[in-house]
């Protein structure tokens, strides 16, 4: 298991699941008491999987003090499931005997200790519409991944909900002897009330009764559901305990987002493609006060846009704002100024253009006329009889509307005569700094130094914005001292632990390159500084380690380039560094003193999968190790999960070394934060959180420094609303403006 610097997941992104309908499949009701097994897949019982998935975008935590299938069945089981998409579920599972003892060292671990790390899919298979009211249909596979194999079977399912009952059936076959579920499994289940569910559930001759008693309704504006579960063996084998208990909770990955601005009847094919909380709202009318034109920029900074920019021209309106207090997504910021010009506008058809920028670079841009605006914004309906709809255009080409309201005076492609602009290069937004606050984490998950080990800090980012797309970025780590055994003096993480640094200290210069609708940055400084320090660790196997913590400031630059093609739906990107550190101690590859990372990537997002995101990326990481990075992000609403590969090797010489893992990607600040005037305080846009095991080895011996991608602040991709900048998703998810206009007020 391979343990990195990751931001931390925060524990509400990973409690449950809610229950609901799967898109255009037979589903349970609202009631319906389903949660995760102790073997890895979702069920209404506890044993035996049933033919139906988690619902898209839906996350659970459950906890049982069973492993069935173990040597000794009484430990940790832990479990987090995701609902990928409407039919595909992925379940991430830890089981373990003894979470802390370090299982190289003999006599330290309890007789048949096991600690297993892995994953599980299951799959409900598309049926036509001709075959409604028959029994829906699930393939599944357990304990994928890891070194380790204990519970690996592959199964197939049928289910059928009869109102409050649900009957299922199927075939397994185990790969490995200690698997529990093997041959022919039943079950039964009866859903008594809406807090009440109990099941009877077999698998060859072994069987089981179960009672799960969850919340009546969801609680919070994350929709969360805890539930308890009594599970009593009714056979005579010591395939699990007599009895044991478990418990969990249920939560939805988009029910954070409020519904705030309502949708027309008929939108949900936009809107809700993009998983946004305006595609769960229902319809409405939504009030815009009138207010006289020259209002505009004192509305604009009400909304939270420090010195937005305004060109009021007889051809039309110009506006652009930089957005600094909507961190969630773009959208909401465009939402938000689009309210003023609606308001100050809306009477007359007066074309318009609407820039939404960060740090003087535009990202997005909607054009329209002002009363198809108003007439948007009020009722929610795109269609317009007379002027242009208001839609998101690429930053690649310059349309008619644009034309309209620029004129032949604003050839630069910036307001003209506007005051607030500055002079030169600096921009309206120069030096009003910004201090990121966000949690680190360094973890070790299900290593056989210990399960659950982790180190938490806390990083301090300062940016100072100078001129139009130029900023300083300085980064801090302070650690907390929370922190596992493993990470203290002697332990087996010590070497890795968090120390007191200034770990970042770099200039940026972005640049909008029109060819491509390209972004550029050149970076230049330092990263990956770490002072030295002493003191005593272990390795892992438990031989005494002397810290070898030599300074670590990589001296260098970095160049990134991102391309979008086909409205966003293609992607391409490059980057390339030159780092030196003449201090640096040789690392686990073998490289010392350079590093010269190079790497292309391709990123898709069809059309036809919105939610749904590939990338590869390929080249020379951080280590000099050359391989690829598969990546596949499932996203729902401002959250996205994801699942990756990744193998690479130093030389043709040595063999690859493969990974694989999912990742967890949330905002962790507010979703309105207009700061404090000359000073903005805020969260971090991206809160990541990831976990990998080795794959494809017979070993699980851990390993560092491999497909490490250099930290140079956040992502150019991250950056540009977490790679949502493409014309395509926008317009997808453009009734999500009405959300954005009605949290600014």
């Amino acid at each position: 298991m391979r343990y990195s610097n990751t931001l931390f997941v925060s524990l509400a992104t990973v409690l449950g699941l809610t229950a609901g309908a799967v898109h255009g499949q037979s589903a349970p009701r609202a009631d319906v008491n389903t949660g995760l097994s102790v073997q890895g897949y979702s069920s209404t019982g506890v044993m035996t999987p049933n033919a139906y998935t988690l619902p898209s975008g839906a996350v659970g935590l459950s906890y049982d003090q069973q492993m069935p299938g173990a040597p000794d069945p009484d430990g940790y089981n832990i479990q987090m499931g995701f609902g990928l998409l409407p039919s595909l579920e992925m379940v991430g599972r830890l089981a373990t005997n003894d979470l802390n003892c370090n299982m190289f060292e003999a006599g330290k671990c309890p007789p048949g200790m096991i600690r297993d790390f892995s994953g599980s899919l299951k799959w409900q298979l598309p049926v036509p519409a001709s075959w409604s009211g028959w029994p829906s249909l699930a393939v599944g596979a357990t304990d994928l991944g890891g070194a380790a194999t204990y519970f690996r079977s592959y199964y197939g399912v049928a289910s059928q909900r009869f109102d409050d009952v649900e009957v299922s059936l199927g075939m397994a076959s185990a790969r490995v002897p200690t698997a529990p579920l093997d041959g022919v499994f039943g079950s039964i289940y009866w859903q008594a009330a809406s807090w009440l569910g109990l099941s009877a559930e077999a698998v060859g001759g072994e069987a089981w009764m179960s009672a799960r008693l969850q919340a009546p309704r969801a609680y919070t504006s994350w929709s969360i559901q805890p539930h308890f579960s009594v599970t009593q063996r009714i056979s005579d084998s010591r395939l699990t305990e007599k009895n044991w208990m478990g418990i969990g909770a249920t939560m939805a990955f988009d029910t954070g987002l409020p519904s705030l601005g309502a949708k027309a009847s008929g939108a949900s094919g936009a809107a809700g493609a993009a998983g946004g909380s305006a595609s769960r709202a229902g319809g409405g009318v939504l009030t815009v006060s009138d207010m006289p034109a020259n209002r505009l920029l004192g509305a604009l900074q009400a909304a939270g846009f420090h010195k937005p920019l305004v060109q009021d021209a007889p051809n039309g309106l110009w506006v652009r704002v930089d957005n600094t207090s909507y961190a969630w997504n773009l959208l909401d910021a465009a939402g938000a100024a689009l309210g003023p010009v609606a308001a100050a506008y809306g009477k007359v058809t007066k074309p318009f253009v609407l820039e939404v920028s960060r740090r003087g670079i535009v990202l997005a841009r909607l054009e329209g006329t002002s009363n198809c605006a108003y007439q948007f914004l009020t009722e929610g309906s795109l269609a317009c009889g007379t002027g242009t709809p208001v839609s998101f255009v690429s930053l690649g080409s310059k349309t008619a509307v644009q034309s309209a309201v620029a004129g032949d005076a604003s050839a630069s492609g910036l307001p003209q005569g506007v005051g607030s602009w500055g002079s030169g290069l600096f921009s309206a937004q120069a030096f009003r700094p910004e201090l990121i606050l966000s949690p680190g984490l360094i973890t070790g998950i299900g290593t056989e130094a210990g399960a659950l080990d982790h180190d938490i800090a806390l990083n301090a980012n300062l940016v100072l914005p100078l001129w139009q797309g130029a900023y300083l970025d300085v980064n801090r780590v302070v650690p907390s001292g929370i922190k596992s055994g493993d990470f203290q003096s002697g332990g087996a993480f010590y070497n890795s632990r968090f120390v007191a640094a200034t770990d970042r200290k770099l200039f940026h210069q972005l640049a909008r390159i029109p060819a491509g609708d390209t972004l550029a940055r050149l970076s230049y400084g330092s990263i990956f500084a770490r002072p030295k320090a002493q003191g005593e660790g272990r390795f892992a196997s438990g031989a005494i380690a002397p810290v070898t913590l030599s300074a670590s400031d990589w001296q260098g630059w970095q160049f990134e380039a991102a391309s979008q093609f086909f409205e966003g739906q293609l992607r391409l990107g490059v980057s390339q560094g030159d780092f030196t550190n003449e201090e640096a101690a040789t690392n686990a590859t073998g490289l010392s003193k350079n590093r010269e990372p190079s790497l292309v990537s391709v990123r898709v997002a069809p059309g036809v999968w919105p939610s749904s995101h590939t990338e590869i990326q390929g080249g020379t990481f951080w280590g000099g190790d050359k391989g690829y990075l598969i990546t596949q992000r499932f996203w729902h609403g401002d959250t996205s999960f994801g699942v990756f590969f990744r193998k690479s090797r130093i030389s043709s010489a040595e063999p690859y070394t493969s990974f694989a893992g999912f990742q967890i990607s949330v905002p962790l600040t507010p979703r309105v934060n207009r700061g404090l005037g000359p000073v903005q305080l805020q969260g971090t846009n991206q809160f990541q959180y990831s976990v990998e095991t080795k794959v494809l080895e017979k070993d699980n011996r851990i390993v560092q420094g491999y497909g490490i991608i250099p930290r140079v602040g956040e992502s150019l991709t991250v950056f540009a609303n977490r790679d949502r900048t493409g014309a395509d998703y926008l317009n997808r998810s453009i009734y999500r403006l009405r959300d954005g206009y009605q949290l600014s007020k």
